[in-house]
């Protein structure tokens, strides 16, 4: 894969590190935040942020997409420039309707007090708007460490003033500020990061055009998807205890390990891949090679998450969420998905401007979820949700193997992805059998059925991976600093044991033969 490859790898790495230090962030921020408020000021923050979180989304039409693949195609020709400026108007006139409509949002909500508050944050929404799409501009520059520190710094600096500012006698109104002073100060470093991308502050209709008709299919399904997940949403209240919402969240947060290293080597191929427009044998390559290399970083971790969800829930959080453990194992399932190329299709077709195709799979998908949650959620509740998003997760990535292989003649699927997802298997078999060892401490059985895991995960990866695949991963890991220090070590055991099993078995073939 060479280049292409590294920045893959470099991508994958960074946006996971700098997303994963900016949840920890935010997690360790909000336990203080929630320690220094009552109850009632807590939850008097995420409803000011209702509207404004809610306008963010709604009045993006699909330019937050554009922006990752048109920045590498750029090349001086005013495609950043223009998405930006469109973004930047954007973000000035959200703001403003923010603040002017404050009033009227406050008495939706049923809380005329909270106005001042949402005042405030019409700072927070022109701070969210540039800085995303200033971490879109770089992400699809490439420079991938810069975007997650980005992140890092908002939620550092957000969490950092609230905590101060609330500890200062303002209260709900501290951490509230904290968000718009977090979004100014990242507004700020933003500014100085862009500029080199700009080519000028310019707007081309022209290019404004094309833009939209790459970047409006992607924006109908979430229009869609607003009204009807709210649906989904209000059914779900409507039959769920709290009980069983309380252990929803908590299995949704230790699912985020999984979101954030999936969605980052998304997001690293998807903004590496229009760079090879024009080599079609190329680009088939490492469509081919990402659906590879995607299945065996994410399923391991959805496997682990099945397998010591029970565990991880006690650890972290108690065993009073008893329910959380099944809530876990059934939404790690969906990083199963990873062999058969969820992770690369969308990637694939928006790198190619094939956007209307993205939005029939992802219309495909809300079409299979809604109805079936509705249907499902009387009678089974938190578990008809989930089972209903896994339908329609793989549902909808069949769909889009089929829309590939039929549209382009790419082949995502094979014998080998069924082999890799069998041989990836066998190490959370072994770890689950581990768990009946009985008079364990919970803390000896995690140590435990983790060192199985592990040990078996390393001896399986020679089944599954070529010689050339392991010897183009060590070069890659070596170009990363933060895998340089100990992946080359691991695969270079991973090479020695495959060569010792290739020995062996043309060993055993020439002894046969004679």
């Amino acid at each position: 894969m060479g280049l292409t490859g590294k920045r893959i790898v470099e991508g994958s790495v960074w946006l996971s590190v700098g997303q994963l230090v900016s949840t920890a962030i935010a997690f360790a921020g909000s336990i203080v935040i929630a320690r220094l408020l009552t109850p009632d000021e807590y939850g008097l923050i995420g409803v000011a942020l209702t509207f404004p979180g809610l306008l963010l989304g709604l009045l993006d039409l699909g330019a937050s997409e554009a922006i990752v693949r048109f920045t590498p195609l750029d090349r001086g020709k005013g495609y950043v420039s223009t998405i930006f400026v469109f973004k930047a108007t954007t973000a000035a006139a959200t703001s403003l309707l923010v603040f002017t409509l404050s009033d009227y949002m406050a008495m939706a909500l049923n809380r005329p007090y909270v106005s001042p508050a949402i005042r405030v944050l019409s700072i927070y929404v022109l701070g969210e708007v540039v800085t995303g799409a200033v971490g879109q501009v770089l992400v699809g520059a490439g420079e991938y460490r810069k975007a997650g520190l980005l992140s890092i710094v908002r939620n550092s600096v957000r969490i950092v003033a609230s905590i101060l500012l609330i500890t200062l006698g303002l209260g709900v109104y501290g951490s509230i500020w904290g968000f718009s002073i977090a979004s100014a100060s990242t507004f700020a470093i933003s500014l100085l990061y862009v500029s080199k991308y700009l080519s000028g502050i310019r707007f081309e209709v022209g290019l404004f055009r094309e833009v939209m008709r790459f970047s409006l299919p992607l924006y109908i399904p979430t229009i869609l998807g607003l009204p009807l997940n709210q649906l989904v949403n209000v059914f779900l209240a409507r039959y769920a205890t709290n009980t069983e919402l309380g252990n929803y969240s908590v299995a949704s947060n230790l699912l985020v390990p999984l979101n954030i290293v999936g969605g980052a080597m998304a997001t690293s191929i998807y903004s590496t891949l229009p760079l090879l427009l024009g080599r079609e044998g190329k680009l088939r390559e490492v469509v081919y090679k990402s659906t590879v290399y995607t299945s065996i970083v994410v399923l391991p971790i959805a496997m682990g998450l099945v397998v010591f969800s029970r565990l991880l829930t006690y650890l972290i959080y108690g065993a009073q969420y008893s329910i959380a453990p099944i809530y876990l194992s059934l939404s790690a399932l969906t990083g199963l998905t990873a062999v058969l190329g969820s992770y690369v299709i969308g990637s694939y077709l928006k790198s190619v401007g094939k956007t209307v195709e993205a939005m029939k799979i992802s219309l495909v998908n809300q079409a299979i979820y809604v109805p079936l949650a509705l249907l499902l959620i009387p009678e089974y509740r938190v578990v008809g949700l989930i089972i209903a998003n896994l339908i329609a997760g793989f549902s909808s990535t069949l769909y889009g193997l089929h829309v590939v292989h039929r549209d382009f003649g790419l082949v995502v699927l094979s014998r080998r992805n069924v082999m890799i997802l069998g041989a990836l298997s066998l190490p959370a078999v072994a770890a689950w059998l581990t768990s009946f060892i009985p008079f364990l401490s919970i803390m000896v059985r995690f140590l435990l059925e983790a060192a199985v895991y592990l040990v078996l995960l390393a001896l399986v990866l020679p089944l599954i991976l070529e010689e050339p695949e392991i010897i183009e991963l060590i070069e890659l890991s070596k170009s990363v600093k933060l895998l340089s220090f100990i992946a080359p070590k691991i695969l270079s055991t991973t090479l020695t044991a495959l060569s010792f099993l290739n020995h062996v078995k043309s060993k055993f073939l020439t002894n046969k033969h004679d």
